[in-house]
Order: C-alpha cells, then sequence, then structure tokens
C-alpha cells in the first residue's frame, strides 16, 4: 500500500515564482512613475508656498529678493510672510534656482529628479521627471499642468 503525499512538485512551484517575477516586473515601473509623480506635485506645492512668501515680501519692501539669492537665505527671508515651514530642497533634494531683477520678475526652478539644470518640462513631457519645473512671477511657465 502506498500512501498518498501531499505538497506541491517543484515544477509547480517554479511555476508560481515565474508568475510573481512576471507581476513584480510589470508592478515596479508603474510604482516608481506614481512615486515621482508624488515627487513632483509636491515640488509644485513647494514652489506656489515659496512664491507667495515673495510676493508678500514684495508687497512689504517693494523690492523682490536679490538675483541668485541661495535657497536657504531665500526661505529664512520669506519665513516671517508664510504660515507653513517651506523647505530649501526640492522633493528630490535638489536646491530650487533662483533668479530675479528685483524689480518686476522672479523665477523659481526645480531641476527635477535628476538635478542638473536642463530642458524645461511642458505639458507633453509631464512624465519625464528629470527635466525642469519653472515657476516664474505669479505662474507656472513649465510645468505638468
Amino acid at each position: 500500500m502506498k500512501r498518498e503525499q501531499t505538497g506541491f512538485t517543484l515544477v509547480e512551484l517554479l511555476v508560481v515564482v515565474a508568475i510573481l517575477g512576471i507581476l513584480t516586473a510589470i508592478a515596479i515601473p508603474a510604482l516608481q512613475t506614481s512615486v515621482d509623480k508624488s515627487k513632483q506635485r509636491a515640488t509644485m506645492a513647494d514652489m506656489r508656498g515659496i512664491a507667495t512668501g515673495i510676493q508678500l515680501y514684495d508687497i512689504d519692501e517693494s523690492i523682490y529678493p536679490a538675483d541668485g539669492t541661495p535657497p536657504s537665505v531665500l526661505v529664512a527671508l520669506i519665513r516671517t510672510y508664510v504660515k507653513v515651514t517651506l523647505p530649501d530642497t526640492d522633493a528630490w533634494y535638489h536646491p530650487y534656482g533662483y533668479n530675479s531683477d528685483s524689480l518686476s520678475w522672479y523665477s523659481l526652478q526645480s531641476f527635477g529628479k535628476d538635478g542638473i539644470d536642463g530642458v524645461d518640462i511642458t505639458p507633453t513631457t509631464k512624465y519625464q521627471f528629470e527635466l525642469d519645473l519653472v515657476y516664474a512671477t505669479g505662474h507656472f511657465s513649465n510645468a505638468p499642468e
């Protein structure tokens, strides 16, 4: 008399592992895109907050902060004008860029995932997260919106 053995064969286990590998290969890129998209949105929200502080600073001082002000100094200057704590780096931990003529315009830049000043983002390239976001004098001039 033979006893029936219960369990899984090696072939069955290999099939299950292969299926899990395929599902993982599909899910990881989608997850990475979602993470990068959320970082992009967080960066855009932070840029709006910094811009609000810059505009309130201009109302009070009648001048925008000087051109090339480092992000940490810029955030310290506008800290008294906003109610929230603002970061001096984007969601990828790269410092923001800031330019101004001190009188009529200013520009905030996030250099994207790669942190390198390069091509600006447009609505058609919104899923290329290494491209630059630019917020200039009250609105995004280059953004995925």
